[in-house]
């Protein structure tokens, strides 16, 4: 959303500007009139150009200028928050990997574990509950594990829209 309103100034930014361009300095009033009679064939033209200080537009030019300068604002404004985006997207990415790595490293711990209580539950040196306590650990390390890339994929998935967008 950040960059499609940053896209949006810069086209109402560049239409000001071109619009500006586009406004004369000074807009002399001139008219044209020709008569012609068909019967004697006679034909007549006038030219009339007035001159005014109502016909100066600069009010209109500074009005669009004033315009320009605040969607320049603007744009600056909206392209310092999606490069802050970007920016905390980045730090939560780098969080994310290492939240799974750590979550690899808990979930392969559990597993070792859980052979470990497999083991000494055959052996009869562990009760049923702890051997279930270990594999619900598993379980419970692999939803964490899961969690921990949706997290990952979802902010790299927020990068990527903002780099497509751009």
């Amino acid at each position: 959303a950040a960059t499609v309103s940053l896209l949006n100034l810069a086209v109402e930014t560049e239409a000001l500007k071109r619009e500006l361009d586009a406004t004369p300095v000074f807009r002399p009033s001139l008219s044209l009139s020709g008569t012609m009679n068909i019967f004697d064939f006679r034909a007549g033209a006038s030219v009339s150009l007035t001159l005014s200080p109502d016909q100066w537009q600069r009010e209109e030019r500074s009005e669009l200028e004033e315009q320009i300068a605040d969607r320049q604002t603007d744009l600056l404004l909206e392209q310092a928050n999606v490069d802050l985006e970007v920016r905390m997207l980045k730090q939560s990415i780098s969080v994310a990997r290492e939240a799974l790595e750590i979550s690899i490293s808990d979930y392969e711990s559990s597993q070792v574990q859980y052979k470990e209580a497999e083991l000494f539950h055959t052996r009869g040196e562990r009760t049923d509950l702890e051997f279930e306590q270990s594999g619900l650990s598993v379980f419970s390390s692999s939803i964490r594990l899961f969690s921990s890339a949706v997290d990952l994929y979802k902010n790299l998935g927020e990068l990527l829209q903002l780099f497509l967008l751009d």
